[in-house]
């Protein structure tokens, strides 16, 4: 404990530097300011802290803190100096070691949240986002949400562990895990659509198989507080999927590519197991920007500006999903293959030569919805008067009275000129009260940010 008692005697005056800016108490009730740095835990299961693991015995993890000591009373003229402490954890109070936790558990999640979807079909899927309450007890167990097409809601964990999906280019099955929504459609004009935790997008006709001793065919099993639940898959509009920290472990494979499809169904995979045949030898698709498909005829654009002919040697392509199945896709079905691994769109894409050409007019008492879309405009078949723009990159948007709203902060950094630009912008949309669909914004080729 000395390290700590001399911080507090010999600092007559301490001041946090960083995001952590806070009191600190040692088991005396001695205090010092000083900011946050990192916490060194050889504890099992690091970065996954429960509420009780404050109490047990870390007398080998080590709490990182900086200091700014003043050199003198005058900080224009005698400037003061950082300096770090390694203070062991038993030495903080009951209080500073909570907090400690907190920020240690959130921080080796934060990458999770950023790339985490935590929006879909327009709702803010359940997620963990802190260790403990306000309380200081467990957060309470996180739900999937059902909407019934009797306009009632319920919220528990579903017990299915697979979900068929029959569409026009194959048959195959997603575990649960690999999930984030399900949208029931009217069985004649309208398709059942599941969305992955990648946001990927699959249309068709969607089946609940059976699994032994678990559920039973066509019937959605659910876990309520008042017990289980069967419900027929006829009953079902929409599932909304809690978020599960491991739901995207083994994603995002570097042979992978985004594929998309004429029916606009688009998910991420490794085709031809990641070599493309062009003419009488195999390109890597690191080596590719896009791949394009038109009619017998396929144009693979190279990422040092070249151009070549796509020649598959068989009319269905090989592909095994990030999402776990392997599949076959006719060569007709498909659109595009997107291969930069920092571009997988969304939705329906459409460019913009700058932020004026990408502008929506919103009504100013309805947040997010659509005043109105001249024929002009990019969104012009697109969107209509009344749409909401219900999702921006991922997120519940915010439309403030005063001040930038996220659509146009997002568009601020689609065209930044001062900083490195994002590659695109994703707009969730919802008409009426069921229908939602994706847009992708990229700028257009030429221009610059």
């Amino acid at each position: 404990m000395f390290r700590f008692v001399f911080l507090v005697l010999f600092l007559f005056e301490a001041s946090l530097s960083g995001e952590h800016v806070r009191e600190w108490k040692n088991l005396k009730g001695q205090v010092i300011k000083a900011t946050l740095q990192d916490f060194k835990t050889e504890s099992a299961g690091e970065g996954k802290d429960t509420v009780a693991s404050a109490n047990k015995s870390r007398k080998d993890d080590l709490v990182q803190l900086e200091v700014v000591i003043p050199r003198g009373k005058t900080v224009e003229k005698e400037p003061s100096h950082k300096k770090v402490y390694d203070i062991p954890f038993p030495d903080f109070s009951d209080d500073d070691k909570e907090y400690i936790l907190d920020w240690h558990w959130s921080r080796h999640r934060q990458a999770f949240f950023d790339s985490c979807l935590q929006v879909v079909q327009g709702e803010q899927r359940a997620i963990r986002t802190t260790r403990r309450t306000k309380e200081g007890e467990p957060p309470k167990p996180l739900s999937d949400r059902v909407y019934l097409r009797d306009g009632s809601e319920i919220d528990g964990v579903v017990k299915n562990s697979l979900f068929s999906i029959h569409t026009t280019y194959g048959e195959f099955d997603l575990e649960l895990e690999r999930l984030a929504s399900i949208q029931f459609g009217d069985g004649l004009s309208t398709h059942d659509v599941l969305t992955g935790v990648n946001k990927n997008r699959f249309s068709g006709f969607l089946g609940f198989p059976a699994s032994p001793g678990n559920t039973k065919a066509n019937f959605l099993t659910f876990e309520t507080v008042n017990g289980a639940r069967e419900i027929r898959r006829e009953e079902v509009l929409r599932i909304i999927f809690q978020v599960r920290e491991e739901e995207l472990a083994g994603l995002y494979h570097d042979t992978s590519v985004s594929v998309r499809l004429r029916n606009n169904d688009y998910f991420d995979a490794t085709v031809h197991g990641g070599q493309l045949p062009v003419g009488n030898r195999t390109i890597l698709v690191s080596e590719v920007k896009h791949v394009l498909f038109e009619g017998t005829q396929s144009a693979v654009i190279l990422k040092n500006g070249g151009r070549e002919n796509l020649s598959f040697p068989e009319e269905d392509l090989p592909m095994k999903l990030d999402l776990g199945p392997e599949i076959k896709i006719f060569q007709g079905h498909l659109d595009r293959l997107n291969c930069d691994p920092d571009f997988r769109p969304i939705g329906t894409v459409i460019e913009a030569e700058s932020e004026r050409a990408a502008n929506i007019s919103f009504e100013s008492d309805l947040p997010g919805r659509v005043r109105s879309i001249s024929s002009s405009s990019i969104f012009n078949e697109l969107l209509q008067k009344d749409d909401r723009i219900v999702s921006i990159n991922g997120r519940i948007p915010e439309f403030p009275d005063k001040g930038d709203d996220s659509y146009e902060k997002a568009l601020d950094a689609l065209f930044n000129k001062k900083k490195e630009p994002i590659s695109h912008v994703e707009l969730g949309v919802q008409r009426g009260k069921q229908l939602f669909f994706q847009i992708t914004i990229v700028r257009k080729d030429g221009t610059d940010a």
